[in-house]
């Protein structure tokens, strides 16, 4: 019971991070430790364990190759998270957009760094994949947002691209969703629960995991190393994306990045950065226990 409810609050974390533009829930997943156990249980439900189930009808050991009730209390932690803090996190987005992006960019800075130090063995070709990673993340802040777009294949595939993303460290399914032009879209029918906008956006999104998870698989069990390299690269990466002094440039649909002044709320907003990688230090050491 306890190890359900642990999960539950580390599903909550990943819920939370996914609803801010720039923030990966997947880097979070790889900081406490659960990242390839997630992926892992995702791959394991699939048509063949489901048709298996209803033939044999052996629930428990159903259960325990696709890790159910692991997979079950992370989900559950994220769709909480996502419908509760929504509506909070969109007003404090608007209303303290630099000091939230101040904290989540201290997670991810810190990130980086226990992230990193999980790959073994370094190689030129490790090096040469962060640089990609970083180039990948660092890049999407020069791609210019698109129009939002309600029809119902357009949501089915932001929802599989979205996922997908989501679950790759570094890179944020919200700030994906905001290139697709769909990001205020998706949260206001999240809040508004307008089903004929979430039920398509959920099938793109289950649709997308399940068959992007086994690549996942496969790629972590071969190249795990040169994986995780890549990975680190693309949270290095989102840094940028995620800086929080910038201002929208309407003419553009881009930002302007800028230095802050040294005032009472930029101080405040380094504090924020602080906790925020404070906040990673606690996770890690949590995780370990």
């Amino acid at each position: 019971m306890k190890s359900i409810f642990i999960h539950i609050i580390k599903g909550a974390i990943m819920g939370a991070a996914n609803v801010i533009p720039g923030v990966s829930g997947g880097t979070m997943a790889l900081v406490m430790g659960i990242y390839e156990r997630l992926i892992n249980s995702i791959n394991h439900l699939n048509f063949n364990t489901l048709k298996k189930i209803f033939i044999t009808r052996d629930f428990k050991s159903f259960a325990k190759n696709t890790d159910l009730f692991f997979l079950i209390s992370i989900t559950v932690g994220i769709f909480v998270s996502i419908f509760s803090l929504s509506i909070l996190l969109e007003f404090l987005f608007e209303t303290h957009k630099i000091l939230v992006l101040s904290y989540f960019f201290g997670l991810i800075f810190a990130s980086v760094f226990f992230v990193g130090k999980t790959i073994k063995k370094y190689s030129p070709l490790s090096i040469f994949l962060f640089l990609i990673g970083f180039l990948i993340a660092g890049g999407m802040v020069f791609i210019s947002p698109s129009s939002s777009n309600s029809s119902f294949l357009f949501l089915i595939i932001s929802g599989a691209i979205a996922m997908c993303s989501m679950i790759l460290p570094g890179l944020s399914g919200s700030f994906v969703l905001l290139l697709l032009g769909n990001y205020e879209l998706i949260i206001c029918a999240i809040n508004d629960l307008n089903f004929s906008i979430l039920v398509p956006f959920g099938i793109g999104a289950v649709s997308g995991i399940i068959l992007f998870a086994k690549l996942l698989q496969f790629i972590f069990k071969k190249f795990r190393n040169n994986t995780i390299s890549l990975l680190t690269g693309f949270i290095f990466g989102s840094l940028i994306v995620l800086w929080p002094w910038k201002l929208d440039n309407i003419n553009s649909n881009s930002f302007n990045y800028f230095i802050p002044n040294l005032n009472q709320e930029t101080l405040i907003a380094f504090a924020l950065i602080l906790l925020g990688a404070l906040s990673v230090v606690m996770i890690e050491k949590y995780s370990k226990n």
